[in-house]
C-alpha cells in the first residue's frame, strides 16, 4: 500500500480513490509538496511513502527532502542508491552513494528519536 505523490492539490488528494490498494499523482518531477502528508494522513488509513529522489532530482537534495518527509510524518521513503551514481545507467543524478546513505539514514535515526518515532 504506498502513496507515491510529488504534487497534488487538495482537490486532487479528495477525488481520490482511497479504498484502492495504491494512489499515485501524475509523478511530477522536482517537487515535493511536504503539505500533503499531513493531508492524506488524515484523509486515509494507508501508509505514505515518499520519494525524495525523484522529487530533488538531484543527490545534494535528497537527503533534506527524506528529513522532511519524516518530520511530515510520512510513513516510509523510497530513495535511490547506487555503489557509482555518476556511471549509473539510469537515474545517477539523483542517487546516493552507499556512504551518503548510510549518513542520511543515521541522520534520519537522529530524528525520528527526536520525534519518537524508530527506523
Amino acid at each position: 500500500l504506498l502513496f507515491f505523490f510529488k504534487q497534488k492539490t487538495a482537490y486532487e488528494i479528495k477525488e481520490c480513490d482511497w479504498s484502492s490498494d495504491v494512489c499515485s499523482s501524475d509523478l511530477t518531477r522536482n517537487t515535493l509538496d511536504i503539505s500533503s502528508v499531513p493531508a492524506v494522513k488524515h484523509l486515509s488509513h494507508l501508509p505514505i511513502i515518499i520519494d525524495p529522489s525523484h522529487a530533488a532530482g538531484n543527490r545534494l537534495y535528497v537527503p533534506a527532502l527524506a528529513y522532511a518527509a519524516l518530520a511530515s510524518g510520512a510513513d516510509g521513503l523510497l530513495v535511490e542508491v547506487h555503489p557509482d551514481p555518476e556511471n549509473a545507467m539510469v537515474d545517477g543524478e539523483q542517487s546516493l552513494n552507499f556512504n551518503e546513505f548510510k549518513d542520511m539514514i543515521n541522520n534520519l535515526k537522529k530524528i525520528a528519536a527526536s520525534i519518537g518515532k524508530e527506523i
